[in-house]
C-alpha cells in the first residue's frame, strides 16, 4: 500500500487514518510512481496522502461502470479515512480507457448541444445522478433527487496530466510554491476584451476589494489600463503585453474575461493567446492562479489536447497552479435573462458564472482555506437556484477545478 511506502521514506509516523485533513489521489496505473514525490511532499506538510490506482478501484469496488466504482471508492475514503481533498491525478482521454474518466452529464433543457458535460463533482455525491435510471446522468429536472452538488466533508479537483513529465512539472511547481519564504505580490489583474462586460467586472473587482483591502485589483481592459502612456487604451491588451506582465513577476492572480476557444484566449483585435504564448511564460517564481469565463478554455475532455487551461498547468517552470474555467460555453447565467442581461451591461449586475469566480476569490482571500474549499463554497450558494433553473444546474456541472484543491492562496 502507498501508506506503507510513505512511512518507509521516513516521514512522521502519524496515522493516515482519521487525519481529517488527508488527500486521496486517484491515479492511472502508469502514473502512480510519478505521483510519489507529490504524495511525499504533501504528507510532509501535514496532509497525509494516499495514492490509489485506478486498477485497484476497478478490481475492488462494485458498480455498473468505472465512474460508479470511482465514486464508491471516494465516498468510502471520505467516510472511513476522513479524506478532505480528492485529486483526480490525470486527464480524461477522449475515446480511450486511459486517464481518469469524468462523468458526462446531459443537459437537454439547455439545448441539444449540451449533452456531454464533464462533471467531476459527481464523485462526491451520495446519489448516483440517474434518478430515472435511463443511463443519462444529471438530467434536469428528472435526476434532481439523486444529485448532490457538494459534500460537507470533502472537495475535489483534477490535475489533468498525461505523462510522467507532466506530473513532475506540476509537482515541482507545487513544492516551490509551498516552500517559498517570500511574500507574493498583493496584486490581481482582471483582463477584459469585451467592452459590454466591463461594468460587471467593476462590480467583480469591487466585491473582491471589500474583503482584500491590502490587495491591489487592476483592470487590463481594451479601453483602459494602468500602463497607458498618452491616452486611454494605448497599452494594448495583446498576447505580448500579457506575457510580459506575467514574466515580470508582477501578478500571481488573474481573471480573464473575453471570448475563447479550446486552445486560445482571444484578446483585443481578435489576437489570440496560443499554446506558444503559454510555452513562452517564464514565471517559475510566481505561478498563476487563474479564473476565466472564456468559452471552452477548460474543455479537458476534448480529443484536442491540451486545452489552454491544461497547457498552463503542465507548463514547466511557469504557467499556472490552478485554473478555474468553463468546460463548454461560458455563457451568462441568469434566472431571468431578458431583464438581467440588460442590468449586467448597464448596471454591472454579475451573472452566475462571473459571480462564482468572484465568490471563489473572496473565499480564498478572506480566510486561509484551500482552493478546493473556496470553490465549493462559491458554488454552494447557487444550489437552490440549480434546483429551480436548468441554467444554474448547467453552471454547477460545467465548472471543474483544474489543479491541486489543497493549495492555499497567498494574500
Amino acid at each position: 500500500m502507498t501508506y506503507l511506502r510513505l512511512f518507509l521514506f521516513g516521514f512522521p509516523l502519524f496515522s493516515l487514518l482519521h487525519a481529517d485533513n488527508g488527500i486521496l489521489l486517484i491515479s492511472p496505473d502508469g502514473l502512480s510512481d510519478a505521483w510519489k514525490p507529490f504524495a511525499e511532499w504533501k504528507t510532509s506538510q501535514g496532509k497525509p496522502t494516499r495514492i490509489l490506482s485506478l486498477s485497484e478501484i476497478l478490481s475492488s469496488e462494485e458498480g455498473g461502470d468505472a465512474q460508479e466504482k470511482i465514486r464508491a471508492a471516494v465516498l468510502a475514503s471520505i467516510d472511513q479515512d476522513e479524506v478532505k481533498w480528492v485529486i483526480l491525478g490525470a486527464d480524461t482521454v477522449a475515446g480511450s480507457t486511459e486517464g481518469i474518466p469524468t462523468r458526462a452529464t446531459a443537459h437537454p433543457a439547455m439545448g441539444r448541444k449540451y449533452r456531454e458535460i464533464p462533471s467531476d463533482r459527481y464523485y462526491l455525491s451520495t446519489g448516483d445522478w440517474d434518478a430515472n435510471g435511463n443511463g443519462r446522468f444529471g438530467e434536469w429536472p428528472e435526476d434532481l433527487e439523486a444529485i448532490q452538488y457538494t459534500h460537507e466533508k470533502a472537495v475535489i479537483g483534477r490535475i489533468p496530466v498525461r505523462t510522467a513529465e507532466d506530473v513532475k512539472s506540476y509537482t515541482d511547481k507545487v513544492i516551490a510554491y509551498e516552500s517559498r519564504k517570500s511574500t507574493a505580490p498583493s496584486r490581481m489583474v482582471i483582463t477584459c476584451a469585451v467592452p459590454s462586460a466591463e461594468a460587471k467586472l467593476h462590480t467583480n473587482a469591487s466585491e473582491i476589494g471589500k474583503i482584500w483591502p491590502e490587495g491591489q485589483v487592476e483592470m487590463f481592459f481594451t479601453g483602459k489600463t494602468p500602463w497607458d502612456e498618452k491616452e486611454a487604451g494605448d497599452h494594448d491588451l495583446s498576447p505580448r503585453n500579457w506575457r510580459t506582465l506575467i514574466n515580470e513577476g508582477e501578478v500571481e492572480k488573474m481573471h480573464i474575461h473575453g471570448h475563447g476557444l479550446i486552445q486560445n484566449w482571444i484578446l483585443e483585435h481578435d489576437r489570440k493567446i496560443t499554446l506558444k504564448d503559454v510555452q513562452a511564460l517564464e514565471n517559475k517564481d510566481r505561478p498563476l492562479f487563474v479564473t476565466t469565463v472564456s468559452c471552452f478554455t477548460g474543455q479537458f475532455d476534448h480529443a484536442t489536447d491540451p486545452c489552454i487551461a491544461e497547457a498552463m498547468l503542465r507548463k514547466e517552470e511557469g504557467g499556472a497552479l490552478l485554473v478555474l474555467a468553463p468546460s463548454r460555453e461560458g455563457i451568462p447565467i441568469f434566472m431571468n435573462p431578458r431583464v438581467e442581461m440588460r442590468e449586467m451591461v448597464l448596471q454591472g449586475k454579475m451573472d452566475g458564472t462571473t459571480e462564482t469566480m468572484t465568490r471563489f476569490w473572496q473565499s480564498a482571500l478572506e480566510t486561509p482555506v484551500s482552493a478546493g474549499e473556496a470553490f465549493a463554497k462559491s458554488q454552494a450558494g447557487f444550489e437552490s437556484n440549480a434546483r429551480k433553473h436548468p441554467a444554474f444546474h448547467f453552471l454547477l456541472c460545467e465548472l471543474n477545478l483544474l489543479g491541486d484543491p489543497s493549495l492555499t492562496l497567498e494574500r
